[in-house]
């Protein structure tokens, strides 16, 4: 038995090396440059730093510092400096070096905001000194919420990889093309959720039912009609939005109009999400993660052999559908509230009068 399980070990570990090996192949037969993915890879940390400093000026401050320094300074630098060297102003040796900049850059804006985040620090926190309970609970539902967040982020990114191994180059940068039109619509949902999470815990921590299902129904409008005008740019013209980027990529069109209609069914949802995390449901949203996207991933490998970029992108949007519609599913009963479009048709008192599930 211990020499069959060796085997089958060997064989799996066989499998995963020449997946690596043919990986590594293709990225030096078609004559890229490794070394922008180490400067990708260096540029992953400054990004996360930014990403911590100003969810804790978000918390402690305001919008405003918790946005200027990356979100609209670092990107008004990043937007400058391509335009810039499309137009032939700046010229650089190699992409390398033009990812050591911008990191460079963020680096500066990270610095400004641990800054001012050390400033407004209160002083129980900046002298390391908390509740040793409070803290192993707000450790424990924020391992949840790190372990829901990167199972989007690996869903999403994993679909792209996918087509990479098996399709052509030519079928993967088509597909990275759509997805990347596509994520557009999701916009809307990153403003709403800045702007809806201060709102909503006042509501939740009063237990005001009735208007907190009014505040979700306006933001459910809101992102309804924003995220229908970009959808309905979107399928009226997936070919030319493609053509944008490089002719070949029109080969996508159907693909682009799955993925953005599977965006579009989020904005329907509303603020599922922001709600089941203000409420602790962060284990659920992990579970319908792993339930929803991460069978949608799996789904892509039977899928991209039948239909192709039109599989792969079935896939994802059958997954969105799944966990948007269980996160909606959740909220009705935990918080008496739904959050998605079609509660436009019904007051605040409909659902403030039902009973909340047992945890």
């Amino acid at each position: 038995m211990a020499i069959l399980c060796a085997g089958r070990n060997g064989q799996s570990f066989g499998r995963w090396g020449s997946t690596v090996n043919r990986i590594f192949l293709e990225l030096f037969a078609f004559g890229i440059d490794v070394w922008i993915l180490v400067g990708a890879a260096c540029f992953i940390l400054p990004f996360a730093f930014s990403e911590l400093v100003s969810s804790h000026l978000r918390i402690f401050d305001s919008l405003l510092w918790a946005l200027v320094p990356r979100d609209i300074v670092w990107r008004i630098v990043v937007i400058l400096s391509a335009i810039g060297i499309g137009a032939g102003i700046l010229t650089f040796r190699s992409a390398l070096e033009v990812m050591i900049i911008i990191s460079i850059v963020l680096l500066l804006c990270v610095v400004v905001s641990i800054w001012r985040a050390f400033r407004i620090m209160p002083n129980e926190l900046r002298l390391f000194v908390s509740n040793t309970a409070q803290t192993s609970q707000i450790r424990h539902e924020s391992n949840w919420l790190w372990a829901a967040s990167l199972m989007v982020v690996l869903s999403a990114h994993l679909s792209v990889v996918i087509v990479g191994l098996l399709m052509t180059p030519a079928d993967a940068g088509a597909y990275f093309a759509a997805f990347k039109i596509s994520q557009l619509l999701h916009l809307p949902m990153v403003a709403a959720g800045v702007v809806a999470v201060p709102s909503i815990a006042p509501l939740i921590e009063r237990g005001d039912k009735s208007e907190l299902q009014d505040y979700c129904r306006v933001m459910a409008i809101i992102l309804a009609v924003t995220s229908a005008f970009g959808a309905a740019a979107i399928f009226s013209a997936p070919q030319w939005f493609l053509s944008l980027l490089e002719e070949e990529y029109r080969i996508a069109s159907n693909a682009l109009v799955l993925l953005a209609l599977g965006f579009l069914v989020s904005a329907f949802c509303g603020l599922s999400i922001p709600l089941m995390i203000a409420v602790n449901g962060e284990r659920s949203f992990f579970i319908y993660q792993c339930m929803f996207d991460g069978g949608a991933t799996v789904l892509i490998f039977p899928l991209v052999y039948v239909w192709g970029l039109e599989g792969t992108s079935l896939a994802i949007l059958l997954g969105k559908i799944g966990w948007n519609a269980a996160a909606v599913v959740w909220c009705r009963p935990h918080l008496r509230v739904d959050p998605a479009v079609f509660a436009v048709f019904q007051t605040g008192k409909t659902l403030a009068n039902r009973k909340p599930l047992k945890d």
